[in-house]
């Protein structure tokens, strides 16, 4: 048996007409037919996850985004101060450093490194320049 193409959703009612669930998908023999076994959410399933959705609160937990440890400035993209035991200690930042490509793309402003780590990234590639000399750092989270 395998889960049927057509897509079979919609309130599942009792014999008085009373919502008790909703339809998710029927397991047909074939594959193609719209008869087999039905699967449904409950109703009380339904009712508590559109409660919870309507206040915010749909359970799903968001990580917090990969910290690099550093201070930079945001007019110059220096690194001001870089937190001991951090990432950016760990890989060799230094205050001093100026911060000129994520990725290959060039910073003008610290909210794009920001933004970027917002997204959760496994690694990143750091463009830096020391002493009047680019650099390239790989960041693994």
């Amino acid at each position: 048996m395998r889960p049927s193409t057509p897509a079979i959703r919609g309130a599942l009612l009792n014999s008085d007409g009373e919502l008790i669930g909703v339809n998710k998908a029927i397991l047909s023999p074939n594959g193609r037919d719209r008869t087999g076994i039905g699967f449904a959410t409950s109703v009380g399933a339904v009712q508590t996850f559109l409660a919870r959705a309507n206040s915010g609160d749909t359970g799903v937990v968001a990580k917090d985004p990969p910290k690099l440890g550093v201070t930079v400035n945001s007019r110059t993209l220096t690194i001001e101060d870089v937190a001991v035991d951090s990432i950016a200690s760990r890989v060799g930042l230094r205050p001093g450093d100026r911060l000129v490509a994520l990725n290959g793309r060039p910073l003008s402003d610290p909210r794009q490194l920001q933004e970027y780590l917002n997204e959760q990234p496994e690694a990143l590639v750091l463009t830096i320049s020391r002493n009047q000399r680019l650099g390239s750092v790989r960041v693994v989270f």
